[in-house]
């Protein structure tokens, strides 16, 4: 817009300049006499020539101003045709999957080191992670975190193997892997699951049955334990909450 209205009052400047050198022009000494639009004009020489210098001048600085102008219109032209470019090749290219966030690799918590049994009573066995030859096996997966309690003897042997844990009230809850120990005795058994010495859940467990999780509710009690009667069956991948 800037640049039409320079390129308008540039034209209205040459438009003058062109009356002026274009139309009847007589000389008289020190007067000029002129016909401008079908108009008889007089003025001095002196006049004359201060306007036509003054007129001149503005033509060139307005011609310097258009150039520049020009220049810059060129300029915003250019970036607008490459803006333009750019946006197409991006809205033509096949969306793609997002690049994966690389992170560090998740740090597995042992849940016997936030809150390990304090106290056994019966056979048992304990696996603190830090040996990774010393494992127990369930449903064919090895485990080198958790406890096995178990009761020694024929399929038909009961007794007691149980585990005991200081909450202190620092749980809401335990999700907590159970299952058979695997090339052990065929036997299945009862768990028992106390909170401050009151039964709270019972469990059948099945030598055949695949180990699967499971999830107290320990309600901030102080004290847990957990006992079997017969057979042998590991405890791992615990969570505290």
């Amino acid at each position: 817009m800037k640049t039409e209205i320079i390129v308008a009052f540039i034209s209205g400047i040459l438009g003058i300049i062109a009356g002026v050198a274009g139309n009847s022009m007589i000389t008289n000494n020190q007067t000029v006499n002129l016909i401008i639009d079908g108009n008889p004009v007089s003025i001095s020489m002196k006049d004359y020539l201060s306007t036509y210098s003054d007129l001149d001048s503005k033509y060139i600085e307005l011609q310097e101003s258009y150039n520049k102008l020009d220049e810059q219109y060129n300029n915003l032209l250019t970036l607008a045709n490459n803006s333009e470019s750019t946006n197409t090749i991006t809205s033509e290219t096949p969306n793609q999957s997002p690049m994966p966030i690389q992170s560090s690799a998740p740090v597995s918590i042992n849940w016997m080191n936030i809150c390990a049994p304090y106290q056994y009573n019966g056979d048992h066995d304990v696996y603190d992670g830090k040996d990774p030859t010393r494992s127990f096996s369930m449903s064919g997966n090895e485990y080198t975190e958790g406890f096995v309690l178990f009761v020694q003897g024929r399929a038909s042997t009961s007794g007691i193997s149980e585990a005991m844990f200081n909450l202190n009230a620092r749980f809401k809850s335990l999700d907590v892997t159970i299952g058979h120990i695997d090339s052990t005795n065929y036997a299945n058994s009862k768990m028992y699951v106390y909170l401050d010495g009151n039964l709270n859940t019972e469990i059948d467990l099945n030598y055949d049955d695949i180990a699967k999780n499971y999830h107290f509710d320990l309600n901030y009690a102080l004290q847990l334990k957990i006992e079997i009667m017969s057979g042998y069956y590991g405890l791992t991948n615990g969570i505290w909450s």
